[in-house]
């Protein structure tokens, strides 16, 4: 192999290794960005849920203190579920 050969090969390869990095970057973003997602699912998926939990507590007469402490919602959360539900 001449000396004209080796430079283009040695550009082809850093030129690869660029592309490479560059691919491996965006799979690895796009991953992080999935998984972000999935979580960002996940906790309002739960929001949900409690709040969903709240109002049911609620209309049965439970006091907003112990639907807080059941729900993880805090005291203010549940006092505005009640009061949104009052004033409809």
């Amino acid at each position: 192999m001449d000396a004209a050969q080796r430079k283009i090969d040695k550009l082809m390869t850093s030129k690869i290794d660029i592309i490479a990095g560059k691919i491996n970057s965006y799979v690895e973003g796009r991953e992080s960005g999935l998984a972000e997602g999935l979580e960002k699912g996940r906790e309002e998926g739960a929001r949900k849920t409690a709040e969903k939990n709240a109002r049911a507590f609620l209309r049965l007469g439970a006091p907003a203190e112990t639907v807080a402490k059941g729900t993880g919602l805090s005291l203010k959360e549940v006092q505005e579920l009640a009061y949104n539900r009052d004033n409809r």
